[in-house]
């Protein structure tokens, strides 16, 4: 068991020897009985290695190996093992292209295992309700599966196979996916979707192309070099399939060399190996959409997988490769299209005879592997480049040349490196690439590669910053900020594309962190990039959150600094924009520190308030705001408003007002009558910590109280209802040595004046609150005017003039030392001993002693706050007042109460103590106030009862600004229990003497600057440069309303602040930072210029910043519309290159403008879309035959320049044709894109276009049969370019019949006569541009070109039409799809049809079995089935008639012999086609149908439609045969 278990293993070795080897001794014992069969099907890989080694070939081994298989399929296990793993449908693919001696074999087997199939095989419903069941999981495992690899276990079951049709089933949008699983495969979704392509077999012509040009790269002449670089870009790029350079990797390798390469001169061979690079990587690009098309899906047994050996799958045949590759269209049925005729070896050019049995039959009989790589390419692919191993190593080399001195080489490396991640981006899946720590080795390499370009990407930033700084060239630190911002947008692109925020942290590194702290304190980069800014930040968010905090703060600040600038720049009419910008603008009043927004405020507010066009909700969002300046944290921004309000009072009621009869500027103080902003003043102003802030606030404060004689009555009402408001708290200033304190003192007669006989409570509050002054005068007038309205209104009261005196009591409630008024015993509740208290007060018959004693055990026992709510439940506060009023009055007999009166004068201050409302209450009782005095009087004396007196009576009359630690502010009540200080202003304890122990607390608790501002004063202390630059930048461009207008304004913001000038330096260099100016600039430059060397630099640079406008799509609008182009431009458009230098320089600029091209995107305005000027410019030129571009391209054109000639001149020549040509495309294509545009010019025009450049490039297809004599650089550009032009415009008769004859003998040139040629790469992009350029004038043209093609096949003797049929057989499926699609527009043609059906007769079925055999072949390409159903639809749009009728094929299965003629084989055709798209196939079913059965009906022709309807069979319709 040992020695077949190694020979099994053996089948499968990469080394064809030891294959061949293995299965010939495995052969061997089986047929000599050596190895019973039973022991060998115990083997479980040995089915799976034979199906494999059919797979890996050579085609020499499958005849020992299908030998093999049928000994062992005399065990029904191991045939239902090798059905299971997908064996019957390998052995029909594996028909398709196998060599005639073989399929005789083939059929055996499949006739062996036939039964063993059909008994593994559900039936018709049960298949149907499989369908049903799996049918919606295949639809989205199609779009989630980009290229997934089956392995042979879980094969899918052909529906031919099954015997069974799919009717009504859903169509699952791929042509090429026939297949249903037999057991469902839970696939789990790969973070990376795609990374090799099914290899690619090369002949050896094409093999030596590779070589040669490899060598040619290896060359250490530069010149060498450089021309095999444009040999390479121009030609084999586009001839070869973009995965034959990534599978043989030597020639990408060597290209990889040059743009490492450093040295002087290095930029020779940068910058076309990057434009190289670009174009492969491009077209690799193309060819990973194909595949990783939902729509295009290939059938998933031919494809290969991220986690395969990167090579060919176990069961594809390697001559074939992906059904939608390239290598997969090799005509795998081809061999029934043609007539028996013999086979006979070719080789490369030795059939010149041109026909076209020879070339079909040659296909039939052999396959590629004999001219191929044979099983070198087992070797080959594991040395292979995967695609995100290209993109890896891109990354890696190109990064470094974003900051080269050369702009050519920075705009090349951009524009590859954008291509780059885009490919790169194909084939990953971003969010799953980061979720698991440990990957693959793919996995981990992208990661990897990833990380190195973001922080090479960073040191660069960091390096290109430092350079800014440290030089002292203009020029060079302009250069510098160009490098950084395409490095942050590049830096931006990774990030938002492959990194999930979630992921940040697994790229970003402190190193990545401090480049992007870099970029975000660009003041350019965030204005001109604003939506990249704004990613860049999210991100460090997610790694430096305190970072990212701190930059989050300063752009708080910058954004009051826009709203700053809006807010000068808006006029105080526009009041809601204006209060709003200005409480944005004020945060950052500590930054600017400037007076020019307060005084604005304040004017516009109280303008506006004077003429009534501000309500009641505005007046109060305008006076908060007044507020928050007034206390704003900054002293330079808290004085402006004080003196803006200064300002504001003396030109409203100061003295210079006087003169003003009509007081018309009075109400303007409207905006200060407010007892909030008089308190303000009175409260903070005074006590304020700046001098020369009290200075101003005391001026403030006078010049109101003075002014009232210039207000205005309606003025004057309101002033005086805010004097009474507030003179309570006004009164605490009231003294006789000062201006402000006499004017407070008359401020009581002055707004009470209609009131002299006191009645007033508010008078009364005032005057006793004076009795507290510091000011002894103060205090006399105040007791004098007190003892005034006690002698009014008490009759009992009489002073006895020899006890009291003024001038001795004037400090009547002045105490030496002040108590603690909530100093609490912690008593334990003792509401009993409360009670029996109070009924000895309140009883009568008690004696007076036991009275008094109650009394002062009452309020002994109410310092204990707990006790005062039972005590109000036995007791009103009522009944506590008058009992006191009553102790005080005497009706002129001795009163014995008078001694209750210290107990009773402290029980209610204890209560009013932990009371507000008891004070409040108390405080609206005139008589109770009066009372309080009088007791004072009575006991002056005794300083513990005028003590007690003296707190209450502060208690009552300071209560609307005394607040209690400890107590809610807002009952100011008392709300735990212990010692607790009260609190007063400050002003308070300065000017007034207090009875008792309190502390201060200001009126407007200042929190100093929000968290933000605090933030960025914080880093300005820290003298952060890069911070304050940036304020500085914002700044500017706000006030100037735009970077670019930062030049007129600069000046005028500099009057503003100091804090924020900006010099003409930092403008210069922060204006080059837009990219509208920067490219103006350049564009003036280039006009301007006096030697080509400026030009030429000048025109790189433009090419370098045009490369960025694809990262921001915002700038798009903006860079090409500009009339500069014309004007720069216009004389090198226009003007012939008279020298080499010339052509170098025209090289360039038409480069750019293609690019340009490229990049725009029309934009609407006004509902019009809006073209770039140039544009009309370019197509003047070529219109017009004469013009200089024309001349150009016939100039170069006829330079004779073969593969990699090292000929300066020539190259030269080549180079600016493949210019030229490229920039006519650009807008040939920027046209056909743009319908608008089309209209916009008119149908002629393009007519004569057409007819122009269709004229100059018509002598440039023009040379012999021989290869040889053909430029392919040259032809190529040239037919890609008339692709356009016949697809856009008619150039006329006589252009059109010799165009057409010179793209046939270009197509027959390439492919008839050369043997093999199909097979080979080499011209396949000009035999596409051919190809697709006579589909166009096929298509296009409303006359005959049939004639054409007739005369030119007899001329040449191809009666045959080889020419065709060589497209249809071609290796590359576009090409093959190109060639149907010529058939299809032939139809179109007045003797099309017909021509068709009788100029192919050597094919069997013509072009109906031709277009029949590519639609049902479900191993085809997409596109190539598209096309065959697109000319069966148009094949079936003329019906049949008696005379014409239709020349139809005949369909056979070649294993039952069933046959179907004519319209069964559409109707069975629509049976077995279940994935077809719907559309093709009912509109093909119903225009044959119907075509048919009125024919039938008019003619009878047939009579086809007798024919019963055909059921289904195995391998119905597998095959068409002659």
């Amino acid at each position: 068991m040992t020695e077949e278990a190694e020979y099994i293993d053996k089948l499968v070795h990469p080394i064809l020897e030891i294959r061949a080897r293995a299965l010939s001794s495995l052969l061997q014992k089986v047929e000599l009985n050596l190895v019973p069969l039973s022991r060998l099907n115990q083997h479980p890989n040995l089915i799976p290695n034979l199906l494999q080694l059919l797979d890996l070939g050579p085609h020499t081994l499958r005849p020992q190996a299908l030998n093999l298989l049928f000994f062992l399929f005399k065990n029904e296990s191991s045939k239902r093992q090798f059905v299971s793993l997908g064996g019957v449908y390998y052995l029909h693919n594996l028909k398709a292209t196998a060599p005639l001696g073989l399929l005789p074999d083939i059929n055996h087997l499949l006739h062996s295992v036939i039964q063993t199939s059909e008994g593994m095989t559900p039936t018709l419903s049960e298949f149907n309700q499989v369908q049903v069941e799996e049918e919606s999981q295949r639809t989205t495992s199609n779009k989630n599966i980009e290229t997934n690899y089956i392995p042979i276990g879980h094969h899918r079951l052909n529906i031919h196979e099954t015997g069974g049709s799919v009717a009504g089933s859903q169509c699952v949008g791929s042509f090429c996916d026939m297949t249903l699983d037999e057991h469902p495969v839970v696939h789990q979704e790969p973070s990376v979707t795609f990374t090799t392509f099914p290899w690619q077999a090369l002949t050896g012509s094409d093999r030596r192309v590779l070589d040669s040009t490899t060598q040619s790269l290896l060359s250490h002449n530069e010149a060498v070099v450089v021309a095999s670089l444009h040999f390479l870009d121009t030609v084999v790029l586009k001839d070869f399939p973009a995965e034959v350079i990534l599978q043989r990797p030597a020639v990408v390798q060597a290209v990889y060399g040059c743009i490492e390469e450093e040295g002087e001169n290095a930029w020779r061979v940068q910058g076309p190996a990057c434009n190289c690079l670009l174009t492969l990587t491009q077209l690799v690009s193309t060819r990973v959409k194909h595949f990783t098309d939902p729509h295009l899906t290939p059938g998933e047994e031919q494809i290969t997988t991220p986690t395969s050996s990167e090579l060919a799958t176990p069961n594809t045949d390697t001559t074939r490769g992906s059904c939608c590759s390239s290598q997969g269209d090799c005509m795998q049925s081809l061999s029934h299209l043609t007539k028996g005729k013999s086979r006979r070896q070719l080789g490369d050019g030795q059939d010149k005879s041109g026909s076209l049995s020879n070339v079909a039959q040659e296909l039939s009989g052999t396959t590629i592997h004999e001219e191929d790589d044979g099983d070198e390419f087992i070797l080959l692919g594991m040395h292979q480049l995967t695609v995100t191993g290209h993109c890896s190593r891109i990354m890696r080399v190109v990064c470094p040349l974003l900051v080269s001195p050369r702009p050519s080489i920075q705009a090349a490396s951009l524009h590859l490196l954008t291509a780059c991640l885009t490919l790169l981006l194909q084939c990953v899946q971003p969010k799953l690439l980061w979720e698991q720590e440990n990957g693959d080795e793919v996995v981990l390499e992208i990661r990897g590669e990833i990380r190195k370009v973001i922080r090479c990407i960073s040191y660069l930033i960091m390096a290109s910053y430092e350079a800014k700084n440290l030089t002292a060239i203009q020029t060079e630190a302009e250069k510098q900020i160009l490098n950084i911002h395409c490095l942050s947008l590049v830096l931006c692109r990774i990030l938002v594309d492959f990194i999930p925020l979630e992921a940040s942290s697994q790229v970003i590194d402190g190193d990545v962190s401090e480049g992007l702290m870099l970029v975000l304190y660009d003041g350019g980069f965030y204005f001109e990039y604003n939506n990249q800014h704004n990613i860049l930040l999210q991100y460090l968010s997610q790694v430096k959150s305190i970072e990212a905090d701190q930059f989050r703060c300063v752009l708080f600040a910058t954004k009051g600094l826009q709203a700053t600038a809006r807010f000068l720049q808006t006029s105080s009419s526009q009041l809601e924009e204006f209060l709003d910008l200005a409480v944005k603008s004020l945060s950052v009043s500590s930054v600017h520190q400037s007076t020019v927004f307060v005084e604005k405020f304040v004017r516009g507010m109280a303008k506006q308030i004077a003429i009534g066009c501000v309500n009641e909700e505005q007046l109060d969002k305008a006076r908060n705001l007044l507020l928050q300046i007034l206390q704003f944290p900054d002293v330079t921004v808290r004085l402006s408003g004080y003196k803006s309000v200064m300002h504001l009072m003396e030109d409203s009621v100061g003295i210079s007002q006087a003169v003003d009869s009509s007081m018309s500027r009075s109400p303007r103080i409207l905006f200060l009558l407010s007892s909030t902003i008089i308190r303000c003043l009175l409260y903070c102003g005074l006590v304020d910590d700046n001098k020369e802030v009290v200075k101003v606030a005391e001026d403030i404060l006078l010049g109101l109280l003075l002014g009232y004689p210039l207000m205005s009555t309606p003025v004057w009402t309101v002033a005086a209802e805010c004097w009474r408001v507030c003179l309570p708290d006004l009164q605490c200033v009231a003294e006789s040595t000062t201006k402000l304190g006499r004017a407070v003192a008359n401020l009581p007669l002055t707004v009470y004046e209609d009131d002299r006989t006191l009645q007033k409570i508010e008078h009364l509050r005032y005057w006793l609150q004076c009795l507290y002054t510091r000011d002894k005068d103060t205090r006399i007038q105040a007791l004098s005017r007190v003892i005034q309205r006690l002698v009014l209104t008490a009759a009992d009261f009489l002073l006895d003039p020899q006890d009291f005196h003024l001038g001795v009591h004037h400090d009547l409630f002045i105490v030496k030392n002040p108590i603690h008024l909530l100093l609490s015993n912690n008593m334990a509740s003792e509401e009993g001993r409360l009670m029996r208290i109070l009924e000895l007060i309140q009883g009568r018959g008690v004696e007076p002693g036991v009275c008094k004693a109650a009394w002062s055990q009452l309020a002994f026992l109410l310092e204990d706050p707990q006790l005062h709510q039972p005590f109000f439940k036995l007791c009103s506060l009522q009944f506590l007042v008058m009992n006191f009023i009553n102790m005080v009055k005497r009706d002129g007999s001795p009163n014995l109460t008078v001694e209750y009166l210290p107990g009773a004068v402290e029980t209610l201050r204890l209560i009013a103590t932990h009371s507000n409302h008891i004070r409040t209450t108390l405080l609206q009782d005139e008589e109770f106030l009066l009372c309080i005095v009088r007791v004072a009087l009575f006991y002056y004396v005794d300083d513990r009862t005028r003590c007690q007196a003296s707190c209450l009576m502060a208690l009552l009359i300071f209560n609307h600004v005394i607040i209690f630690a400890g107590t809610d502010e807002c009952q100011k009540q008392v709300t735990v229990h212990g010692k607790n200080f009260i609190s007063v202003p400050e002003l308070l304890t300065s000017r007034v003497h207090l009875p008792f122990i309190c502390d201060i607390y200001p009126w407007y608790e200042r929190s100093g600057l929000c968290h933000e501002m605090r933030t960025v004063h914080h880093i300005l202390k820290e003298k952060d440069w890069a911070v304050l630059d940036f304020l500085k930048t914002v700044w500017a461009a706000a006030f100037a309303g735009g970077v670019e207008h930062i030049d007129c304004a600069h000046v005028q913001s500099s009057k503003f602040s100091a804090n924020l000038d900006i010099g003409e330096y930092e403008t210069t260099l922060l204006k080059s930072s837009v990219l509208k100016l920067v490219m103006t600039k350049i564009l003036l430059n280039i006009e301007n210029a006096t030697s080509h060397q400026d030009v030429k630099r000048n025109v790189n640079n433009l090419g370098f910043y045009i490369q960025q406008v694809q990262f921001t799509s915002c700038k798009n609008e903006i860079f090409l519309t500009s009339s500069y182009w014309n004007q720069s431009l216009q004389r090198f458009l226009t003007s012939q290159p008279n020298s080499s230098v010339d052509e170098q320089l025209l090289t360039h600029i038409l480069n750019s403008v293609s690019v340009s091209l490229l990049v725009y995107r029309p934009f609407l305005k006004g509902g019009v879309a809006v073209y770039p000027q140039i544009l009309q410019l370019l197509l003047n030129e070529l219109k017009n035959q004469d013009s200089a571009l024309h001349y150009t391209l016939q100039r170069t054109g006829g330079v004779n320049w073969v593969a990699s000639d090292p000929n300066p001149r020539a190259l030269m020549s080549i180079r600016l044709f493949r210019a030229a040509t490229n920039l006519m495309c650009q807008t040939l294509k920027f046209v056909c894109c743009n319908v608008n545009c089309q209209d916009i010019f008119g149908s002629s025009s393009w007519n004569q276009l057409a007819t122009s450049i269709t004229t100059s490039l018509l002598p440039l297809l023009s040379a012999n049969n021989d290869l040889q004599y053909y430029n392919l650089a040259v032809l190529g550009c040239s037919l890609e370019c008339l692709v356009y032009v016949t697809a856009l415009g008619w150039p006329g008769e006589d252009l059109a019949h010799q165009l057409v004859s010179s793209l046939i003998r270009l197509i027959s040139t390439f492919h008839i006569g050369r043997g093999r040629a199909h097979n080979s790469y080499m011209g396949r992009m000009v035999t596409l541009c051919s190809s697709l350029a006579l589909v166009h004038l096929l298509s296009n043209h409303p006359g005959d070109l049939t004639q054409d093609i007739t005369t030119w096949s007899s001329e040449e003797g191809f009666l045959d039409w080889s020419w065709l049929v060589s497209l249809w057989v071609y290796r590359d499926p576009s090409v093959t799809s190109t060639g149907l699609m010529i058939a299809a527009a032939l139809t179109t043609q007045a003797r099309g049809l017909s021509l068709l059906h009788n100029s192919l007769t050597q094919v069997s079925g013509g072009v109906w079995g031709a277009a029949l055999s590519y639609l049902m072949s479900s191993g085809r390409s997409c596109i190539v089935r598209t096309s065959a159903a697109q000319l069966l639809i148009k094949l079936t749009q003329t019906g049949p008639t008696a005379s014409n009728p239709w020349i139809s094929p005949i369909v056979a299965d070649t294993i039952t012999g069933w046959r179907a003629y004519r319209l069964l084989t559409l109707r069975g055709w629509q049976v077995t086609m279940p994935n077809f798209p719907p559309t093709h196939r009912v509109e093909l079913a119903s225009e044959r149908f119907d075509s048919n059965e009125d024919s039938s009906k008019r003619d009878g022709v047939d009579g086809v439609l007798d024919y019963p309807p055909v059921e289904p069979r195995s391998g119905q319709y597998s095959d068409l045969v002659g």
